[in-house]
């Protein structure tokens, strides 16, 4: 789930600490630093991995005193600074607790910020700018905090009022429509709106072909998730789209990110278990072939990966009724899947019994054969042997 790439960590001072005595029963005005965000922004991956915990401790301890301070102030300046400091303040652990999957608190936090924003226009007569969090920000964080807490019909609402915000404010051709696009068609995936779903998907993609072109990764993301959502309507006039869509994403991948790159493997990967699923086991065996090599060059050849293809391909020839491909391309899975977790791994016995029931088929098959052949000497038309 992606996130706004800048958070900002509210500097407030700690209680019993000399500034925050301005808050406690002394009719002082505050320090102007106490309610600005500090010069520290968290991005990318530290973002994930830091901000929860560092959040939470500077919030925590801020919010009482902003809240004090609030309350005693008169001045519209001053209460413009609280307003802002406390709708940082909210944001900031709502988000750190959706960072950590925790949708009930963040919801929680997230209201409060809405709350204060409100207070803030208000007080602003409608005219807020310059926000380090801006509106469309925390509406993206409450749709997110409502999908988490499953109130499908909430988060709709919040994403709509994301989207025509930022069409309102940059167009109806802005890469920022992208990803909410995807994640408004996710919340009616969810709602069971397939229809809608693939709507908003075919947005993005427009969008992405326009801006990026269509040999681009983003694109190449587009057509994958637009030739998912024709699938996952299980609708019998989607499968062309879906065969489309997915061979469209493949090349796009293949000819930014190469074959061998993770993303294009993936795409391959999900094409052959649609294949499966609708009956084309001829298909998705050709495909698994094809990007075998791809898969060795990119993850090894006693890699997981590799051991799971070579496990697909002997399920699809089993199927097929060709054992003897079938046990041949099991025993390389065996092997790696023993190298990899050992013999008494779940994987290894899984793929070992369905090894073991292949080879008793192959066995009766050749021991009927042999039975039968010979049979052919007592037949009544006996002028017919060769």
């Amino acid at each position: 789930m992606k996130f706004p790439s800048g958070f900002w960590i509210v500097d407030v001072p700690e209680p019993g600490s000399e500034r925050a005595a301005q808050g406690s029963g002394r009719r002082c005005k505050p320090a102007p630093s106490a309610f600005q965000p500090s010069a520290m922004t968290l991005t990318g991956t530290s973002a994930s991995t830091c901000l929860p915990a560092q959040a939470k401790k500077h919030a925590e301890s801020a919010r009482s005193t902003l809240l004090t301070w609030k309350e005693k102030t008169t001045s519209n300046t001053e209460k413009k600074e609280i307003l802002e400091a406390l709708v940082m303040l909210y944001y900031t652990v709502g988000v750190a607790w959706l960072l950590q999957n925790h949708g009930r608190e963040a919801y929680f936090n997230l209201q409060k910020a809405e709350r204060n924003m409100k207070d803030l226009k208000e007080l602003c007569e409608g005219s807020v700018h310059r926000l380090q969090v801006s509106e469309k920000d925390l509406t993206i964080a409450l749709g997110r905090a409502s999908l988490a807490v499953h109130r499908l019909n909430l988060a709709l609402a919040y994403f709509e009022k994301a989207i025509g915000n930022v069409i309102a404010a940059r167009g109806d051709r802005t890469s920022d429509l992208v990803s909410l696009y995807e994640e408004i068609a996710q919340i009616e995936q969810l709602r069971r709106n397939h229809d809608q779903a693939i709507q908003y998907l075919q947005q993005a993609y427009s969008i992405c072909v326009s801006l990026f072109t269509e040999a681009s990764p983003q694109t190449a993301e587009a057509s994958a998730l637009l030739a998912k959502a024709h699938a996952l309507s299980g609708e019998a006039q989607h499968r062309d789209a879906v065969e489309i869509y997915f061979i469209k994403s493949i090349s796009a991948y293949q000819a930014t990110l190469g074959p061998t790159d993770y993303e294009t493997l993936t795409t391959i990967e999900e094409f052959c278990k649609w294949f499966v699923q609708n009956g084309e086991k001829q298909e998705a065996y050709r495909l698994l072939k094809a990007s075998l090599k791809s898969q060795v060059i990119s993850y090894g050849d006693c890699s997981e990966k590799v051991a799971e293809t070579f496990y697909n391909m002997g399920r699809i020839c089993f199927a097929k009724g060709d054992l003897r491909k079938a046990i041949q391309l099991l025993r390389k899975c065996l092997m790696i899947q023993i190298l990899l977790y050992g013999r008494e791994h779940s994987k290894s016995r899984d793929t070992k019994d369905l090894l073991t029931l292949m080879q008793r088929a192959s066995s009766h098959s050749s021991r009927w054969r042999r039975e039968t052949i010979p049979g052919r000497r007592h037949c009544i038309c006996k002028g017919t042997e060769a």
